[in-house]
Parts: structure tokens; C-alpha cells; sequence
């Protein structure tokens, strides 16, 4: 008998035309929507946990979610996506990939800052940035991220979303939009917090924790190299909306030393694709 002629290779045929079928018409009925709704990353986080909840078999958990890449990618097709000449930029162009489809156009920048910059006033840029470092002696690209509510770019996801997926580890980065955090019943909320004086970490740990918020400092940043850090970005476990009394009771509470405390984005946890089944 003819290996082609086999009843398993002709149900193995069989199956592949109707995954195309299938692909193509996910594909057809994705691009007349010809918006960003399924780019969001609130959208992208229920989709991911959903499909790789049900997922099971030998096939890793990353193709899903590159096929599920580019089909999500045909939604969008002029977007534009800003990254960063880091040492490890060939690392973030293929997470790059994973995350919006090898089809998406990509704007290589300097620094973090001009990346951020290049996607503050139109909806369909995107920024892919490496997280900050801990302590940075000069004013850093974060301290610029928009307010919740106001125009500007924010940090909207944590790159890569899912971890473990069956492949070589992406180093995580921060996807800026000009698109405001959105609630998925398991994210963090990321926080700007303005200085007019020294505060210990420990106290400020206290304080937060004292006003309700379960917060870590992720980075501190310094007007001018001689100052004690002016900023600091913190990472709230938990959705805090903007309208969430807790921001401006914070700084009464804290006294002169606090300026103010801002929400500057935000993100879906990411998911471990090893517990997900």
C-alpha cells in the first residue's frame, strides 16, 4: 500500500486541511474587525489563560500562543512596535514576535526613553522596553510614564506573558501604549511615587501597607546623582483603579516627605504555562 494511501495518513490530511480552514477563517473574520481590541493586553491575558487552561497533548504551550500571535496580529495590521539596541535586542526581537506576530514592523531606538516617547500619541505604537534597573543614578525613562487617566504612554503588560512554555526564556520587558491598565482578576498595578525628602524603605513599606496597598519598590530613579532617590516605582499586587481614595490619602499619611502617588500602569500577572493544565 502507498504510504499516502494509509487511512492514518489520509486522516492526518484530512485534519490539516480543516486546521487551514479554520485558520484561515479565524484570520478573514479577525482582520474585518481592522481595530486593536484583541492587541489590548487585558484581552490578550483572558484569551492566553483561557486557551492554555483547556490546553493538553504534546504540543508546547508556546506554539499556541505564537499561532494564536499571528492570528490576533491580522486585527492591526499598521501597528508599529518601538524597542530598544540593548545587549540583548536580538532576545527582545523574537519575544517581539511571540507577542504581536512576525508581521509587525519594528522601530529600533537608543534608549527606553525614546522608545516611550515614540508611542505617546498614537494608539496603534507600541514600546517594548527591558524592565528598569533596581537603582539608577540619573533620571530614568519610567519617571516619564503617563498618569492614569491623562494622555501618554503607560507600561499595559509584562513580557513574555506566559513562562515555561516549552522554549528558551525570553528576558522580561514592559509593553508601553497609550492605553489605560484594565482589571483581569489577577494583576499589578504599577505606581509612581514622588519624593521631597529621604524615607526609609522600611518606613515606606510600613506606610504603604498601613494605607492598604500590598507593594514592593521595583526601582528608585534621582533628579541629580548627588540626591537621595526623587522617585520610586512600585509594584502593587492587585488592580487599583484611579479613582481608589487610598492614592491621595497616602500622602497625608505619609507626611512632607511624599509629594504625591500616581498609577502609571499596569499588568496582567504572567501566567506559568507548567501549572496551567
Amino acid at each position: 500500500m502507498n504510504i499516502q494511501e494509509h487511512p492514518i495518513a489520509a486522516d492526518v490530511d484530512s485534519l490539516d486541511d480543516d486546521i487551514q480552514d479554520l485558520l484561515i477563517r479565524r484570520a478573514v473574520v479577525t482582520e474585518r474587525r481592522c481595530d486593536t481590541a484583541e492587541l489590548r493586553p487585558a484581552a490578550q491575558a483572558r484569551s492566553l489563560r483561557r486557551l492554555l487552561t483547556r490546553h493538553s497533548g504534546p504540543m508546547a504551550p508556546r506554539a499556541i500562543v505564537q499561532i494564536w500571535a499571528e492570528l490576533t496580529a491580522c486585527a492591526a495590521p499598521d501597528v508599529t512596535l518601538h524597542t530598544v539596541n540593548s545587549e540583548q535586542a536580538a532576545a527582545y526581537r523574537d519575544l517581539a514576535r511571540v507577542t504581536f506576530g512576525s508581521r509587525i514592523p519594528l522601530v529600533v531606538h537608543g534608549t527606553p526613553m525614546a522608545a516611550l516617547h515614540a508611542c505617546a500619541d498614537n494608539p496603534r505604537d507600541f514600546g517594548l522596553v527591558p524592565l528598569p534597573e533596581g537603582e539608577e543614578t540619573a533620571l530614568s525613562w519610567w519617571t516619564q510614564l503617563a498618569v492614569a487617566g491623562q494622555p501618554g504612554t503607560r507600561v499595559v503588560a509584562m513580557l513574555p506573558f506566559v513562562i515555561n512554555d516549552g522554549g528558551p526564556a525570553y528576558p522580561p520587558g514592559y509593553w508601553l501604549a497609550s492605553l489605560e491598565q484594565e482589571e483581569t482578576a489577577d494583576d499589578t498595578t504599577l505606581m509612581l511615587l514622588e519624593l521631597n525628602a529621604e524615607l526609609s524603605r522600611t518606613k515606606l513599606v510600613n506606610l504603604l501597607k498601613k494605607s492598604g496597598f500590598d507593594a514592593e519598590i521595583l526601582a528608585a530613579s534621582r533628579r541629580t546623582a548627588s540626591e537621595a532617590a526623587s522617585f520610586l516605582l512600585l509594584g502593587n499586587r492587585g488592580f487599583v483603579g484611579k479613582a481608589d481614595a487610598r492614592l491621595a490619602d497616602f500622602p497625608r499619611l505619609a507626611g512632607d516627605a511624599v509629594a504625591r502617588l500616581t498609577l502609571v500602569g499596569g499588568y496582567a500577572n504572567p501566567m506559568d504555562a507548567k501549572w496551567a493544565a
